[in-house]
C-alpha cells in the first residue's frame, strides 16, 4: 500500500462497504487485499483472520495477522499476532506488543509523544526517565541508572576472550561497581586510530603509557604528584614529601623519608660511584678492618686482563665515566687484604706502574726494589680488589702518602711519608718518615742524626718540627732529647752536678748544684738572689765583692765586705783609695761633706753692688755662677732689688744660662724715686748654672739693680747626745 494512501484511508467512512482492488497489499489471487470485516468500523486484508482495525471500539475476534488500533482494546481472546496500537488523544502514545500468548496487560514497548520518553515493560513514566526498563531499572534522571544486581554484558556472558560486563556487586556492603574482563583492560584515547594510554594485566598490573606492564605499576614517561608541570620521560617530580608510612625521625628511627627542602633520611646507602658533598656529618661510627692508605692514586680493580705474576694487566673502574687512569708511570702501589680476625694477610701485593695506556684504559705492572714478586706476594690481583699508591720512583709531586694501621706489628699508629721512591723508604724509619703519631715502638732505638729514640717508647709524637699556639701539659718527658731538659712533675731539670739547672715550683730555681742549697746560683720563689759570681747589669758578682768599675773613678763604686763594705770614686782594684769608703769597724774616710741646702731667707750669695740697667732692650746686668756640690735639679730662692728715679719704667727678669726662667717683673713711679725687691723660688738648677739678672729702663733717667741674691740654709751635722733643761 502506498503511504499516502494509507494515510488517505484513515478515515473510517471512506472504504466502509466498499470492495477494494487487489493492488496494495494482501495475498494475490482472487481475494481482496483489503475489504470489510464483520459490520465492524475497520478493514479486512485478503486473507481470513489478518485484520486492520483502524477504529474499532472494541476486538473481541481472534487471528493471526496484525492489529492496529488508536485505543487500547479489550482482549477477551488470545492474541497470536504483534500489535501496535495507540491512542486518539492529541499527543496520543503508541504501544508495540508481542505475539506471546496471554492476556497483554503491562508487557511491551511504550512510546509517549508528550516528552519522547520510551517504556520497556511498562507504560509508567516517573523520574523524568528517559528509558524506563520495567525490574532490569535502566533510567535516567540525566543519569545512566542500573537496579540493585543486574550487570551490562558486552561480548558474552560467560568468562571468554569477548566478556566485558559492567557489575553491580549486590553482595558486598555498601554494594559496590566493578569492570569484569576476561582478558586485558584497555583504554585509549586520540582519533580513529586511537592511541592506547593504560592497560589492566589480568595478572593485576597496571601500565601507563606501556602496554606490557611486569609490575603492579610500570608508567613509561614522568609523574609530576602534587603539580601539573610536564616531569619528563621518566622523571619524577614530587611537590611535597615522599616518605615509608611507618617512618620515624631521629638516629633510632626507622624507615625512610625523602622532604621538599632536599632534607632525607635512609637506613643504609650504597653508592657505586662517586659521591660529592659540600658538609658531611657522622653520627655514628664505623670501623676499617685493617690499614688505609692515602695516597697519589687509587682504584678498585675492574678486570684482569694478564695475571702474569710481576707483569699483570689491569683495567680499574672509572665510577664517573671520565676515562680517568688512577695511576702514571712510577707509581708505587700495594693492595692488602685482612682477616676479619685482624692479624691474618689475607692478600698482599706491592708493585711499580711500568705503563699506564689511556687508549684502553689498561695498567701494566712490574717487579720494584724492596719487593719480590712470588717470594713476597700472597695471593694475586682479583676483580674488586682496592690498590693505592704510596710513592713514585720519579715524580715528587706524587711520592707522598699517609698509612695509618691497626693490625701491622707494633699497631696502631698513623705515619706520615714523603720522598717515597723505593718500598725500603714506605716500610723503615728514616729520612721519609716525617712524623708518627701512636704506638712509637717500631722507632725503638731509631737515631735521626739529632735524636734518638728510647728503646721503650711508648705512645707519643714523632715529628720534624711541631707548632703550637695553645698549651703543653707534660709531666714527663725531655725536650731536646734524653741529654736535654727533664721533664717531671713541679720541675724542669737539665745536666747534672756543676752543669745542672733547675727550675722548681717549690724551691725556685738554682744553678750549678745538684742541690738548691749548694748551688753557687738561686733565685727563691719570694726573690731571694744567691749568687757568688757574674754581672748584673755591669755589676760583677764574686765571692767577695759586688762591685761596678765605671769608665772613669767617678762612675764607680762597690761593696767589699772584709776590707770596705761601701766604697765610691774609685775602681774594685783602688778601693782603698777611695775618695769616700767606710771600713767594717764604721769609719766613715771623706774627702769632702756637702750640706744639704734648704729653701729660706738667709743669705748664701750675694752680689749687692749697683749696675745701671740699659735703655730700651733687654741686657744682661749681673751674674752668679753655681759651685760643682749643686745637686741635680735643685729649687732655689733668688732676689734682687731694683731702685728707679721719677718717671723712669724698669723692666726686670731673672735668666738660666741666657735663658728667662722667672717672672717679668715692672717697676715705676711717676712722681718720686722708688725701689722694689723681688723674691722667686726656679727649680731645675744644676752644678755650672748662671743666674743671671737681664732688663731695661724705658727713658731717660736712672734706674740701678742691687742686692742680687741666693737664699737659703744648709743643714748641719747633730750632735748625737744632746738635750733641754728645765726649773721645776
Amino acid at each position: 500500500m502506498d503511504v499516502t494512501v494509507i494515510k488517505k484511508y484513515r478515515d473510517k467512512n471512506y472504504f466502509q462497504g466498499k470492495t477494494l482492488p487487489n493492488y496494495s497489499y494482501g495475498a494475490s489471487g482472487g481475494s481482496p487485499a483489503i475489504g470489510v470485516h464483520n459490520s465492524l468500523t475497520g478493514l479486512q486484508g485478503g486473507s481470513s483472520g489478518e485484520y486492520y482495525h483502524l477504529t474499532s471500539a472494541e476486538y473481541t475476534g481472534t487471528g493471526t495477522g496484525n492489529f492496529v488500533r488508536l485505543d487500547s482494546p479489550v482482549f477477551t481472546t488470545q492474541i497470536l499476532s504483534p500489535l501496535i496500537y495507540g491512542s486518539t488523544a492529541a499527543n496520543g502514545n503508541i504501544i508495540i506488543r508481542g505475539t506471546s500468548n496471554g492476556t497483554k496487560t503491562t508487557s511491551g514497548i511504550f512510546l509517549q509523544d508528550l516528552g519522547g520518553y520510551v517504556g520497556i515493560g511498562t507504560t509508567t513514566q516517573t523520574n523524568s526517565r528517559i528509558l524506563n526498563v520495567a525490574s532490569a531499572g535502566i533510567y535516567s534522571a540525566g543519569n545512566l541508572q542500573f537496579a540493585v544486581g543486574l550487570n551490562i554484558f558486552m561480548g558474552a556472558t560467560a568468562d571468554a576472550g569477548t566478556r566485558f560486563i559492567i557489575k553491580h556487586v549486590s553482595g558486598e556492603s555498601p554494594t559496590n561497581v566493578c569492570l569484569d574482563y576476561y582478558e586485558d583492560l584497555r583504554f585509549r584515547s586520540g582519533v580513529a586510530s586511537a592511541t592506547e594510554r593504560v592497560r589492566f594485566t589480568t595478572e593485576g598490573y597496571v601500565g601507563i603509557l606501556t602496554s606490557t606492564p611486569l609490575g603492579a605499576l610500570c608508567i613509561n614517561g614522568g609523574v609530576h604528584i602534587g603539580g601539573d608541570s610536564d616531569a619528563g620521560d621518566n622523571n619524577l617530580f614530587i611537590d611535597g614529601t615522599a616518605q615509608e608510612p611507618n617512618y620515624t625521625s631521629g638516629f633510632q628511627g626507622t624507615n625512610w623519608r625523602i622532604q621538599a627542602d632536599g632534607d632525607a633520611e635512609f637506613e643504609n646507602m650504597f653508592i657505586r660511584g662517586g659521591l660529592t658533598v659540600s658538609e658531611l656529618i657522622i653520627n655514628q661510627l664505623h670501623y676499617q678492618n685493617g690499614g688505609l692508605i692515602i695516597g697519589a692514586g687509587a682504584g678498585r680493580i675492574a678486570t684482569v686482563v694478564d695475571d702474569t705474576q710481576g707483569a699483570e694487566i689491569l683495567t680499574f673502574e672509572d665510577p664517573e665515566g671520565n676515562g680517568v687512569i688512577p695511576f702514571t708511570v712510577g707509581a708505587i702501589v700495594k693492595m692488602q687484604k685482612v682477616d676479619i680476625d685482624r692479624t691474618t694477610v689475607v692478600r698482599v701485593l706491592v708493585r711499580q706502574v711500568s705503563d699506564a695506556d689511556a687508549s684502553d684504559y689498561t695498567i701494566e705492572f712490574e717487579p720494584t726494589a724492596g719487593w719480590v714478586p712470588g717470594d713476597d706476594d700472597i695471593g694475586v690481583f682479583e676483580i674488586g680488589d682496592e690498590v693505592c699508591a704510596i710513592g713514585h720512583t720519579t715524580d715528587t709531586n706524587l711520592d707522598a702518602s699517609i698509612y695509618m694501621s691497626a693490625t701491622d706489628v707494633d699497631n696502631p699508629f698513623l705515619r706520615v711519608l714523603d720522598v717515597v721512591d723505593s718500598y725500603a723508604d714506605w716500610t723503615t724509619a728514616g729520612a721519609s718518615l716525617k712524623l708518627q703519631l701512636g704506638n712509637l715502638a717500631s722507632l725503638a732505638d731509631y737515631d735521626d742524626g739529632s735524636i734518638v729514640i728510647p728503646s721503650d717508647p711508648g705512645y707519643g709524637l714523632y715529628c720534624d718540627n711541631v707548632y703550637l699556639s695553645g698549651t703543653i701539659i707534660a709531666t714527663a718527658g725531655y725536650i731536646g732529647g734524653t741529654g736535654g731538659w727533664a721533664i717531671t712533675t713541679g720541675s724542669l731539670i737539665a745536666g747534672t752536678g756543676g752543669t745542672r739547672i733547675e727550675l722548681d715550683t717549690t724551691t725556685g730555681l738554682h744553678l750549678g748544684a745538684t742541690v738548691f742549697a749548694d748551688a753557687p746560683f738561686s733565685v727563691t720563689p719570694a726573690g731571694v738572689l744567691k749568687a757568688i759570681s757574674g754581672n748584673i747589669g755591669g755589676w760583677d758578682i764574686s765571692a767577695a765583692a759586688l762591685y761596678y768599675d765605671g769608665d772613669s773613678d767617678i762612675e764607680s763604686a762597690g761593696m767589699a765586705p772584709a776590707d770596705f763594705p761601701f766604697y765610691a770614686g774609685a775602681d774594685y782594684a783602688d778601693r782603698a783609695d777611695a775618695p769616700f769608703r767606710v771600713t767594717p769597724s764604721g769609719y766613715l774616710i771623706a774627702k769632702k761633706f756637702i750640706y744639704s741646702y734648704e729653701l729660706s731667707n738667709d743669705v748664701l750669695i750675694s752680689h749687692d753692688a749697683p749696675a745701671i740697667f740699659p735703655i730700651t732692650s733687654y741686657g744682661k746686668i749681673k751674674t752668679i755662677i753655681l759651685g760643682d756640690d749643686v745637686q741635680e735639679d735643685l729649687t732655689i730662692r733668688i732676689v734682687h732689688t731694683v731702685d728707679v728715679g721719677a718717671d723712669v719704667l724698669t723692666y726686670s727678669r731673672i735668666y738660666r744660662n741666657g735663658g728667662a726662667v722667672g717672672g717679668a717683673h715692672v717697676t715705676y713711679n711717676a712722681a718720686a724715686p722708688d725701689q722694689a725687691t723681688y723674691s722667686e723660688d726656679i727649680t731645675n738648677w744644676n752644678a755650672g748654672d748662671t743666674i743671671e739678672l737681664w732688663g731695661y729702663k724705658y727713658a731717660a733717667g736712672t734706674s740701678y739693680a742691687t742686692n742680687f741674691r741666693v737664699l737659703g740654709i744648709h743643714t748641719s751635722i747633730s750632735n748625737e747626745v744632746s738635750g733641754t733643761t728645765s726649773t721645776p
